[in-house]
């Protein structure tokens, strides 16, 4: 039987055949906005990682820079030439060490206002930043180097000052100037360059009121640093750090056992002064305890027991006291996260 097979082809619409070539303009539209958001996001993180990273070197830069004065200090204080009781001997070639005590805290005017983006609180974050530390230095292995022009001068012997200065905008650094002794020539309290024509022995004692000569200059002029009214006392100084909130210098008080302020706790309570200066003006004889002047045959007399009236401030108050140690707390921060930075150096003195 034979069997024939049907084959029925059913042709479909040109419409249901039509193949698409493009894409709608909604989908593009969606695609195109899809693509924007997802390049937005990838631009943030980019940015969020830049800034992280920016912020994360400013702040190694930031410990550095801590690390480096804080070494620069222990080095500096490790050095110290003069013995520490009051008063050091006329012509001894010991040197001097003083500090300035002012407790002047900051104010909301000086670098702490941009702290207050970050901390509705700053008691306790800014502090005492105006004090000044000056000493004499002694280095045989690493000879110090004074240069005046063409003159270069290398000597064991130097000055180290340590102060905060205010500059135009407000903004408090801190500051080290260094003098380097040379002995040959007439000694003289004035520097050129960064050369000071005297001896330890030169500057163990005081030629004028309050220590003119020698260091910065009397006490009246220790102000100029730390409101900066005088920009001769950054001439020659390096900068060591910006943004101090706190620089406060503490000495040791042997009764209290315990770092304080000059003119409080126990042995430097108020009536010591504010100044601790290891020079004077007299040697220690036990002639003319009350007869004594600061001007001519009778320079080298006593302190002990002295006449204030005729001593210059601070070698009668702290006639007999001997310092046998001193706390330095430095506080910086960095002004674009408001993170705080501080470093305390101790040091301790070997007393005779």
């Amino acid at each position: 039987m034979d069997y024939k097979f049907t084959h029925t082809v059913t042709m479909m619409s040109d419409k249901r055949l039509e193949i698409r070539s493009g894409f709608t303009l909604i989908e593009v539209l969606l695609a195109v906005t899809l693509g924007l958001v997802l390049m937005l996001g990838v631009v943030q993180m980019f940015a969020m990682v830049g800034n992280f990273v920016t912020g994360s070197q400013g702040l190694m830069e930031l410990d550095q820079k801590v690390r480096s004065a804080q070494i620069m200090l222990q080095n500096d204080l490790v050095r110290y030439t003069s013995k520490m009781t009051v008063p050091a001997e006329s012509n001894s070639a010991d040197g001097y060490f003083r500090i300035d005590e002012n407790n002047s805290t900051v104010t909301t005017t000086s670098p702490d206002a941009r702290l207050s983006d970050f901390y509705t609180n700053l008691t306790g974050i800014v502090g005492d930043n105006d004090d000044v530390l000056t000493f004499t230095i002694h280095d045989l292995d690493s000879p110090f180097i004074g240069r005046n022009g063409t003159t270069v001068v290398h000597s064991p012997d130097a000055e180290v000052k340590w102060f905060v200065y205010k500059n135009a905008n407000n903004v408090f650094a801190l500051y080290r100037s260094i003098n380097v002794l040379d002995p040959t020539g007439a000694p003289a309290a004035a520097v050129t360059g960064n050369i000071k024509h005297a001896s330890l022995s030169d500057l163990a004692f005081t030629p004028g009121a309050g220590g003119s000569g020698r260091g910065r200059g009397a006490v009246a002029n220790e102000t100029n640093y730390r409101v900066g009214s005088d920009a001769t006392s950054i001439a020659n100084a390096e900068l060591v750090l910006d943004n101090i909130i706190i620089f406060d210098v503490k000495v040791w008080d042997t009764e209290k056992q315990e770092y304080v302020d000059l003119g409080k706790g126990t042995t430097f309570n108020a009536n010591r002064g504010n100044t601790f200066d290891t020079g004077s003006k007299f040697k220690v004889t036990p002639a003319n305890l009350t007869t004594v002047s600061e001007t001519g045959a009778d320079t080298n007399k006593v302190v002990n027991a002295p006449n204030t009236s005729n001593f210059s401030l601070p070698n009668a108050k702290m006639a007999g006291i001997t310092l046998q140690g001193i706390q330095i707390h430095v506080r910086t921060f960095d002004p674009s996260s408001g993170i705080l930075r501080d470093f305390t150096v101790e040091q301790e003195f070997v007393t005779h």
